[in-house]
């Protein structure tokens, strides 16, 4: 049953639909949110910024849907990737960190405040955005001047009807053919769902991550 988008759900179809529980995550919005409430549906919303955020959401889903057993052994994976990780980078000095540039959507990339930059952070990456909060547009020039060593992007991002894709439109910005990840061919297309989505496999996104950034620490 289609029950409408992420962001502004079809109510109607979920009520009709009589669930016990409706989780939403962070792309639904707010009204959305306060519509299903006042309609009495019982609602769970997650809007993580935090890997323990994250850790702590799935412990919560596991208490309300009675599954606590499960939810505890995927925090217990989790936990384990966050231990393979700082393990490897626990030596890492500050001059062995690399300049890291997300553009996780199209003239997008992220600032402080959000998970991502969590995960750049903590995989040994310096996020270029720092200076932002949040999700932001970014400004060509700024990154030509910071030059980050490391790029990722989503695979499979195609920008308009000629098939240029988005590895090919950052390649080619005026400029960007000098930065060192552009000319080091350090740049990298991810999983958009891994990378993005902060949900069980955020911890995923960190290996990957540490793995594209330190790949002579972690295999």
């Amino acid at each position: 049953m289609k029950v409408g988008g992420v962001t502004s759900p079809n109510i109607e179809a979920i009520i009709a639909a009589e669930p016990d529980l409706v989780v939403g995550g962070i792309s639904l919005s707010m009204e959305s949110a306060e519509a299903m409430r006042d309609h009495g549906l019982n609602l769970y919303v997650s809007r993580p910024k935090q890997i323990e955020e994250v850790l702590e959401s799935i412990r919560i889903l596991g208490l309300i849907t009675d599954h606590q057993e499960q939810a505890e052994a995927q925090i217990a994976k989790m936990q384990s990737d966050l231990e393979a990780v700082d393990i490897a980078l626990s030596d890492l000095s500050e001059s062995e960190k690399k300049r890291v540039y997300i553009e996780f959507a199209p003239g997008w990339t992220v600032g402080r405040g959000e998970f991502m930059h969590e995960l750049i952070e903590r995989a040994g990456g310096i996020n270029i955005a720092a200076d932002l909060e949040g999700w932001a547009q970014i400004d060509e020039e700024k990154v030509i001047i910071v030059n980050p060593e490391v790029i990722i992007y989503p695979e499979g991002v195609v920008l308009d009807d000629s098939g240029t894709t988005l590895a090919d439109a950052i390649a080619h910005r005026p400029g960007w053919e000098a930065i060192d990840a552009v000319v080091q061919g350090n740049m990298h297309a991810v999983d958009a769902d891994v990378l993005t989505r902060p949900g069980a496999w955020v911890t995923e996104a960190l290996l990957m991550l540490a793995r594209l950034i330190h790949p002579e620490r972690l295999q």
